[in-house]
């Protein structure tokens, strides 16, 4: 029998889902995506599938309408990979076999919001993506295949590519394992295990010279290009963007370093200022700034000073 399936999402990591379909032979009758408008962080034009492949391409600005169920009910797929940024109605999870979801943590552990974000900062060195029966919960479905990749230590544009070839891999080996066995059980979650990562929101993003070099590093790289970077206050109500950040080492600094207080400023150029923090001095690398926003700032305080 050939399975129908439908692909629903809005980035890369539904262009990955698609791309593993196609080399697998599967066919697709339809690719959902939100209008341009709606679209989230980290998003990728989707709209090829139709132009390139013929596969029927819809953008939808809410899967649980009353419209959108119609569509998809009568597209009739056997199954759905999702990596949808938003909540699915029961209604929706019920039209096809399986509806498949994807999660970059081996659940039950780390479900929730921003994964990627959180594992950077958490400096958690390896995890797996997760392909899962979806069900009403957040994460909570039958696990139906695991596929890991590294973390690693670049900035988190290198950490998706990681994971999205995780993701073809495994929808490639999911689709052999449904050719075989339409009905394939997976296996339940132990819901006594595992926890919820919160939302991310822009007060995890703002560094403080307080921290360790370590972690002002590990935020920065965790909204790094494509998104729109970590927060530096500066001046009332006026930060900078910080793109990536270094640690200098400690042959290179004044004699009396140690005695700095944090956030004491020690050099600006037009590119990077080099900042003390807790137990070194950090190199932060800014976009679109200049010597001249900073030339009277002679130090940064901690960012409740900015935002009083």
């Amino acid at each position: 029998m050939d399975e129908r399936y439908i692909v629903i999402g809005t980035s890369q990591a539904t262009s990955e889902c698609i791309k593993a379909l196609l080399d697998s032979r599967k066919s697709i009758v339809g690719v959902f995506s939100l209008p341009k408008e709606k679209l989230p962080n980290n998003s990728i034009d989707l709209s090829y599938c139709q132009k390139e492949y013929g596969i029927p391409y819809f953008e939808v600005e809410d899967l649980n309408a009353t419209s959108s169920e119609e569509i998809i009910t009568k597209l009739n797929p056997d199954y759905i990979i999702s990596t949808w940024p938003k909540i699915i109605s029961k209604k929706i999870i019920s039209i096809p076999k399986k509806l498949i979801g994807t999660h970059p943590t081996p659940l039950p552990f780390n479900k929730g919001r921003h994964p990627l974000h959180w594992m950077i900062v958490l400096s958690i060195p390896n995890s797996v993506v997760t392909f899962f029966e979806m069900n009403e919960g957040v994460d909570s479905g039958k696990i139906l295949l695991q596929i890991p990749f590294q973390i690693g230590l670049e900035r988190i544009h290198d950490l998706v590519i990681r994971m999205n070839k995780a993701i073809y891999d495994g929808v490639v080996k999911l689709a052999k394992i449904l050719e075989t066995n339409p009905d394939f059980p997976g296996s339940l979650q132990n819901h006594n295990e595992g926890n919820y990562w919160r939302t991310r929101t822009e007060d995890d993003i703002i560094l403080d010279p307080r921290m360790t070099a370590s972690m002002i590093k590990r935020i920065v790289r965790s909204f790094s290009s494509p998104y729109p970077n970590a927060n530096l206050y500066c001046k009332q109500n006026l930060c900078i963007k910080i793109e990536h950040a270094e640690e200098i080492d400690e042959t290179e600094l004044p004699p009396n370093w140690q005695n700095l207080e944090h956030g004491q400023i020690l050099n600006v150029t037009n590119t990077f200022l080099d900042l003390k923090v807790d137990g070194s001095v950090v190199r932060l690398f800014y976009m679109n700034q200049t010597e001249e926003v900073l030339k009277d700032v002679k130090g940064i305080h901690p960012p409740t000073y900015y935002l009083r």
